[in-house]
């Protein structure tokens, strides 16, 4: 994944200072302006989190896809401040899963996130280290709130970019690797008789 800075929010703050903003988020296509930094992620950023590892590498042959993007507001990383943004998730499939973000916990197991759905169709998945999952149909409107200790994932199971607002603790991380070495999510959203359907993992 690649994070560049573009803009800050009012050209002369400085991310690591404690000041308001403002800014605006446009409800057709979820672009946020003016992001701090604009997160790119594309195919060849997911090595392995498919599980048709050969539908995969065949699509790597013929072109790199972005997966999704993330239009932020970065705040200071220290307790209080909130991180802000949205991220648009493009439709498409690998084999016959849709395509997805990375998925991650956050390294402050305290950490809490919420979302909320501005346009297309998708679905957010949540786990925790104990195995608990559950998932949750987003659409615009839909508010969905991620607990502390728990991983999420967001799918775009439409034909049109599926695009969510959502802030959390500026000081929580990301923590992508947690979830490798517990194997992966449990759940993931594939094509079945020409409709999205929740599987176990175990089972594809």
């Amino acid at each position: 994944m690649r994070s560049e800075p573009v803009l800050a929010v009012g050209e002369n703050a400085s991310l690591g200072a404690r000041l308001p903003w403002a800014a605006t988020l446009d409800l057709k296509s979820g672009a946020l302006w003016p992001p701090s930094h604009v997160v790119t992620c594309r195919l060849s950023d997911m090595a392995g989190r498919y599980a048709d590892q050969a539908a995969e590498a065949e699509l790597l042959r013929s072109s790199d896809p972005l997966i999704y993007r993330a239009d932020e507001i970065v705040a200071p990383e220290i307790y209080g401040e909130l991180h802000t943004s949205v991220t648009v998730l493009y439709p498409g499939k690998v084999g016959n899963e849709y395509f997805m973000s990375k998925g991650h916990y956050q390294v402050d197991p305290e950490c809490v996130k919420v979302y909320l759905g501005i346009t297309g169709s998708g679905y957010l998945l949540m786990q925790n280290g104990a195995g608990d999952t559950m998932e949750v149909a987003m659409s615009p409107g839909t508010v969905a709130y991620c607990a502390a200790g728990w991983s999420q994932r967001t799918v775009n199971v439409g034909s049109d970019p599926f695009a969510y607002f959502k802030y959390w603790p500026a000081n929580g991380g990301h923590d992508y690797d947690r979830v490798v070495a517990e194997g992966g999510f449990l759940k993931r959203v594939v094509e079945r008789d020409g409709r999205p359907a929740i599987v176990n993992a175990a089972d594809i």
